[in-house]
């Protein structure tokens, strides 16, 4: 099985990603987070079964509203396509430690 990326035109800004056959969809708050240190909003997500083989759809858009370009959206999958395999490690539990506070300057 190998994990495809598909970009769908669609008649808005919002740029339509379509992950074809991916081995293990990351949770949808790494994929956020991920997206967001990019400059780039999340708008939709999606999972579904299409010919018996798993489809992500993600809805994107730059931060400030725009569709993303083509030099984008290669960095863009190139970016996210680690979430999608197996291989991906999760990311560490929060320590049960409490918050430091943050020193003053004197």
């Amino acid at each position: 099985m190998s994990t495809r990326f598909e970009f769908r035109e669609t008649p808005s800004v919002i740029t339509a990603l379509e992950v074809h056959e991916a081995e293990a969809p990351p949770p949808a708050e790494r994929l956020y987070d991920v997206l967001l240190a990019m400059r780039i909003q999340l708008v939709a997500l999606a999972e579904s079964i299409s010919d018996g083989k798993s489809v992500v759809r993600l809805s994107v858009c730059e931060l400030d509203g725009a569709p993303i370009k083509p030099p984008r959206r290669r960095a863009l999958v190139q970016e996210i396509a680690p979430l999608f395999t197996r291989a991906a490690a999760p990311d560490p539990e929060p320590s049960s430690a409490p918050a430091r506070t943050p020193r003053r300057a004197a």
